[in-house]
């Protein structure tokens, strides 16, 4: 599986900003800071696989939809220390980029 997942911090940090306006909160962060340490990072994707399924829109009558996803590992390295704080808040509040009826879920786990 190769996905260009470059932008994947900073569409992550566009959510949760996204989803603080939504609660009538703003985040202050040094955006131009966070973009270059997340294009910084390495991303190891040899741990996920692409899943397909299929889904109903009642609202569509009925419509069959194709969905398509990747699920697994994503291995991120490097210096973290700038944007960990984002990767947290997308995985306490299910915020990951693209997310779609619910797989936008991670758990974020710290390995030295």
């Amino acid at each position: 599986v190769k996905a260009d997942l470059s932008a994947l911090p900073m569409t992550l940090g566009a959510r949760i900003e996204g989803l603080a306006r939504w609660m009538g909160l703003a985040i202050s962060a040094d955006w131009q800071g966070l973009r270059h340490a997340a294009h910084a990072v390495a991303l190891d994707q040899s741990g996920l696989r692409v899943r397909t399924w299929n889904r109903r829109s009642d609202r569509q009558g009925g419509k069959v939809i194709p969905m398509i996803g990747l699920e697994g590992r994503l291995a991120i390295t490097g210096q973290l220390a700038p944007i960990l704080p984002l990767l947290a808040l997308g995985a306490i509040t299910h915020a990951g980029s693209h997310a779609a009826i619910g797989l936008g879920r991670y758990r974020l786990r710290i390995e030295d």
